[in-house]
């Protein structure tokens, strides 16, 4: 179903398509399958999926032409068990939330005008017209000034 340089629609194809072109030329790097099939990235998430199947393996190998390691991919062996997978982060999700929190408050804050740097937080916005930040507009009478009347 693989056709001159195109996939087809299904995700099943796509592993189909990649699974023949390495039974026939064992070896090749993610960069070098998306040429073979006209793509402009890298499906290094599809083979990925394809290892964790254990349908495919990844070999390690220094490609001296780009100056550094880079993995090749084959056909994975009858009976090959798949890669042990990472635990789920437990935290993952309250950074998650943290950092959308913080990208909805400074996206508000640059609608309302104000320049926000990359990285930090917005100023908080006044609870009401005669506060700021929690502290009184006006300065309260000082002790003094009462006393020395």
């Amino acid at each position: 179903m693989v056709h001159a340089g195109t996939f087809a629609v299904s995700l099943g194809a796509h592993q189909a398509a990649v699974l023949a072109l390495l039974r026939k030329h064992p070896g090749p790097t993610a960069g070098e399958l998306a040429r073979a099939f006209g793509l402009r990235n890298p499906g290094i998430d599809l083979l990925r999926r394809l290892e964790q199947r254990a349908q495919v393996l990844a070999v390690t190998s220094w490609a001296p032409h780009q100056g550094r390691n880079v993995s090749r991919w084959h056909i994975a062996p009858p009976r090959t068990v798949p890669p042990p997978q990472l635990p789920p982060d437990p935290d993952a999700a309250g950074r998650r939330r943290e950092r959308d929190r913080l990208a909805t408050r400074a996206r508000r804050a640059r609608a309302r005008g104000l320049v926000v740097p990359v990285g930090i937080e917005p100023p908080p916005q006044p609870l009401y017209v005669g506060m700021t930040c929690g502290q009184p507009a006006r300065p309260a009478a000082e002790p003094e000034a009462e006393a020395g009347g």
